[in-house]
């Protein structure tokens, strides 16, 4: 499925012949929520970036969410902004468009999920895997922008068992090889 077919697919199940005129601006903020809610292997990816002298580095252009960072070798952990600004411990923390540390001049490796590519500009990963999932957050906004409370809630639901669903069968994937171990029972 392209983005004139998605957008095709929404009015006809909508019934709303206007869809086309706005179709760009549904996109974007059915993405935006998907962004949010969406974290799997598919948007997942990995960039190395350099902190300076003060411990900043800019993030990716695509980053939506931290995974994992690591740095000398190892994975490492998050902190409060306010405690890295005053340089208490190590850690890092994520303002806006930039990766605070407490390590200068360090190279990291950043494992993040990173946002959706705008449809409108072409296939996604997203719309190939799950064609479903983009016509219900579609059909979503396109009820939220008539006020219709009761089919975008309808439409909301459909999104969330289909976002359920994708997350659920992500889990299985990734971790169905990871052994379980049982502790020894306490006294």
């Amino acid at each position: 499925m392209d983005y004139p077919e998605l957008i095709a697919e929404v009015t006809h199940r909508t019934g709303d012949a206007s869809v086309a005129v706005r179709a760009d601006l549904y996109a974007e903020l059915a993405e935006a929520d998907l962004n949010m809610r969406l974290r799997t292997a598919g948007n997942e990816s990995t960039a190395t970036i350099m902190t300076d002298a003060a411990g900043v580095a800019a993030l990716p252009v695509d980053f939506s969410h931290m995974r994992a960072l690591l740095a000398f070798g190892r994975e490492q952990s998050g902190a409060d902004l306010s405690n890295v600004l005053a340089g208490y411990g190590c850690g890092y923390a994520v303002s806006g468009g930039d990766l605070i540390t407490t390590w200068p001049l360090t190279s990291l490796t950043l494992r993040y999920y990173a946002r959706l590519p705008p449809v409108s500009s072409g296939p996604n990963w997203l719309l190939a895997a799950h064609p479903g999932v983009y016509i219900a957050a579609i059909m979503q906004q396109v009820y939220l922008a008539a006020l219709d409370a009761e089919k975008a809630a309808a439409a909301g639901q459909v999104l969330s068992a289909q976002l359920a669903r994708i997350r659920h069968d992500d889990a299985i994937r990734r971790f169905e090889a990871t052994p379980f171990v049982v502790g020894e029972a306490a006294p």
